[in-house]
């Protein structure tokens, strides 16, 4: 292509990409540009079918009277495709939602604030999950949600609401930074994030020191000790010598669980 004169041009080409037939199931792939933004949008003249994507995010998705319209951004490291089948009546829709989930957490205590991050995953056995509602300890602040698959989050009465883009089948997993305020030392409660509608929570939590001081006497329930290496990268990439991490035992969301801390200042 050889352009006239300097400056900015926008370029339209008409081009042709071949649809392939597997199973029932027609597939639409676009391949890797070397652009930092890949933009599809594609629309079919019918409706009632069912979309999957890979190699990139699904935007939006509406539907007339006459078309389905579905738009994508690619990951730019490997192709865009497009699969689409005549949508089959999911039973899993009038189901009641049963699932279970997993929460690590890495707690700071500091001089003024306390530092919270956590790793949520959920797996879902039954129905389909539009949303994870997340319990929060008291005074705690959310500060960032980030996931893969998340459309947005709110915050309301001590709880967490995250939704996502599609509803969530079989997994999903994202991360929660906040803080809050708790005593410098002495008997400290440590904040503990869960959630209630899992029928099987498990986990582990880590906690250290931030600063000069150490943990002097510990009160566990529905918590045993563990080795920090053994509870995922959040937790074992750290390297701090006031760190001690506890697993949680495998039991239904709203049982008791509490973690009670004597902490020395120096």
């Amino acid at each position: 292509l050889l352009l006239s004169k300097t400056g900015r041009s926008v370029l339209t080409l008409k081009i042709v990409a071949p649809v392939t037939t597997v199973a029932g199931t027609d597939i639409l792939q676009l391949p890797v540009s070397n652009s930092a933004v890949s933009h599809a949008t594609i629309e079919l003249t019918r409706q009632g079918v069912d979309v999957h994507i890979t190699g990139g995010l699904l935007l939006e998705h509406s539907e007339s009277a006459t078309a389905s319209r579905w738009v994508a951004n690619g990951s730019g490291t490997a192709p865009l495709t497009f699969a689409w089948r005549r949508k089959v009546d999911d039973q899993r829709v009038n189901q009641p939602l049963r699932l279970r989930g997993a929460i690590t957490q890495l707690v700071g205590l500091g001089e003024d604030t306390t530092q919270v991050s956590a790793e949520v995953y959920v797996e879902v056995l039954q129905g389909l999950a539009q949303e994870i509602r997340v319990l929060l300890p008291e005074q705690f602040t959310v500060n960032q949600v980030s996931g893969a698959m998340l459309a947005d989050w709110d915050v309301n009465a001590r709880e967490l609401t995250v939704t996502f883009i599609e509803p969530v089948q079989n997994t999903a997993r994202f991360t929660v930074n906040g803080e809050l305020r708790l005593a410098r030392a002495g008997k400290l409660d440590v904040p503990l994030l869960r959630l209630p509608a899992a029928e099987r929570e498990t986990g582990g939590i880590a906690v250290e020191v931030l600063g000069a001081g150490e943990i002097k006497e510990r009160q566990v329930n529905g918590l045993e000790e563990a080795e920090a290496a053994e509870l995922g990268q959040l937790i074992s990439s750290r390297q701090s010598p006031s760190l001690i991490a506890f697993r949680l035992h495998p039991a239904e969301g709203k049982s008791e669980r509490s973690l009670s801390l004597n902490v020395a200042r120096y």
